[in-house]
């Protein structure tokens, strides 16, 4: 048997070598190719229903409770096919081109918007959303104002409640607005964090960060940031396994809930309604030992896709307690009249968020009533500067 030479035994290694980094090469390519082939699929499958909405939320401690922020500092982009929008966070997590502190500027009204997505701004410019209203109304028309847009795309009452007492009091606002959408019912269920015990509004945890620590990790990765503003099979992809254990998450904190999850949520039970009315209740008595103006707008739901139609947000079970909770409830029906064809009230496609016009509606009557009881807040503004 003939020995093989050092050389010899080089060129096998480096053989096995490079047909080790062929068949990587190869395999890198097969991948490149169907992923290109899938990313054509989808587009021309999905068409104008396939959106790019990133999910930009970490993990953020307030007080005793543990919620979700927008990744502070970050500029991000949605796009789909009704447009592209630009999201920039500030050091605190909220969409702002500016920080904030904690200290008021005194003499300026300072305004503090809770909500969800729709009070994010999900398919609305950075100012054009109706926080942003708000702000240049008050300042074109002789009072000078700051306005907070602290509102979560996923957040119901229940987070806006939970942040409020333990985060957004540090502010010291003059006016708190909720932005109250339909689907905020069952995300109060879904967040856990509140229940109804008897009578009372009981807290059942201090914890409720969905899959923040999963997006931390992609969100720290340059190619998958990419991949979540640019492709729309990574999208179809991680969006049909957030909505599958979204559903998971609905399922196991109410057990009546169908065994199917809808993309348009059912109208509320009562139990949902009951805990809406204690949710707001008690943010309305937050605001009124502060002497905070509790503001309430009621965001409309699409009823008509592509015809302009929508339908009122708080059903007619809770308008009475609402109207008494609130200091100012603006109903949609009454901010925007009929449907107008030419000025549709939500996106046409994508998710169907409020469209901006809805948003300088809503902006423009909030911002009005406010001026209209600023004399009020003005005689309570300088305890709240120290407080």
């Amino acid at each position: 048997m003939t020995a093989s030479t050092p050389g010899q035994a080089v060129w096998r290694r480096g053989g096995r070598a490079g047909r080790w980094l062929g068949n990587l090469l190869l395999m890198l390519a097969a991948f490149a190719v169907s992923g290109t082939c899938g990313e054509f699929a989808v587009r021309w499958i999905h068409g104008d229903r396939m959106v790019l909405y990133p999910r930009y939320h970490s993990r953020a401690v307030y007080g005793d409770y543990t919620l979700r922020r927008l990744r502070p500092r970050t500029v991000f982009w949605h796009r789909s096919i009704d447009g592209h929008w630009r999201f920039a966070t500030n050091s605190a997590g909220f969409r702002s081109d500016r920080d904030v502190p904690y200290a008021r500027t005194p003499g300026r009204l300072r305004v503090l918007a809770l909500g969800d997505s729709q009070t994010e701004g999900f398919e609305v410019r950075q100012d054009r959303t109706y926080t942003s209203v708000i702000e240049r109304w008050l300042n074109a028309n002789g009072i000078a104002a700051e306005v907070v847009n602290a509102g979560i795309s996923g957040f119901g009452a229940a987070e806006s409640l939970a942040f409020l007492e333990n985060e957004g009091y540090r502010y010291r606002p003059d006016v708190v607005v909720y932005g109250m959408f339909a689907n905020d019912f069952l995300d109060n269920v879904r967040s856990g964090l509140f229940v109804i015990e008897g009578d009372t509004l009981a807290v059942r945890s201090r914890v409720y960060a969905p899959a923040v620590r999963i997006l931390d990790v992609l969100n720290a990765i340059p190619p998958m940031r990419w991949l979540s503003e640019h492709s729309y099979l990574y999208s179809l992809a991680f969006n049909t396994a957030w909505d599958w254990f979204k559903a998971a998450s609905a399922r196991r904190a109410d057990r009546r809930l169908a065994t199917e999850y809808v993309t348009a949520d059912p109208a509320p039970t009562e139990d949902q309604v009951s805990l809406m009315r204690a949710l707001v209740s008690r943010m309305s008595r937050f605001c009124r030992e502060r002497g905070i103006l509790f503001v309430v707008l009621d965001l409309p739901v699409p009823a008509e896709i592509g015809r302009g139609g929508y339908a009122s947000s708080v059903p007619p079970s809770l308008l009475g307690d609402l109207g008494r909770a609130a200091d100012v409830l603006l109903l949609s029906g009454e901010v925007l009249g009929p449907p107008r064809p030419t000025a549709p009230v939500h996106v046409e496609h994508g998710q169907h968020h409020v469209s901006e016009y809805t948003h300088l509606r809503f902006g423009m009557r909030a911002a009005q009533a406010i001026r209209d009881r600023a004399a009020a807040l003005d005689r309570t503004a300088h305890a709240r500067t120290d407080r």
